[in-house]
């Protein structure tokens, strides 16, 4: 299943990742981090599909940089102290 990459800002903005990137979670106010890939499609008139490869982090001031970051993975959550 292919997921938007469209993101919102705190602030309802709306922010284009393009294709090669799927969005997991927020690492802060200016830090996206998800899984970088490639959409391909399935078949002629099926929906396209992501395919996942490395983790990656987005910063929403250029967030058609990706930065990869070596690693394989899921984002599940931040640990914070309080």
């Amino acid at each position: 299943m292919f997921h938007s990459s469209v993101i919102r800002s705190r602030d309802g903005t709306r922010i284009g990742l393009g294709s090669t990137s799927q969005p997991e979670g927020w690492l802060d106010n200016e830090t996206v981090i998800g899984q970088k890939g490639s959409v391909k499609l399935t078949c002629s008139g099926c929906p396209p599909s992501f395919e996942p490869d490395d983790m990656a982090l987005i910063r929403i001031t250029n967030p058609t940089n990706i930065i990869d970051l070596g690693f394989k993975g899921s984002f599940i959550g931040l640990v914070r102290e309080s």
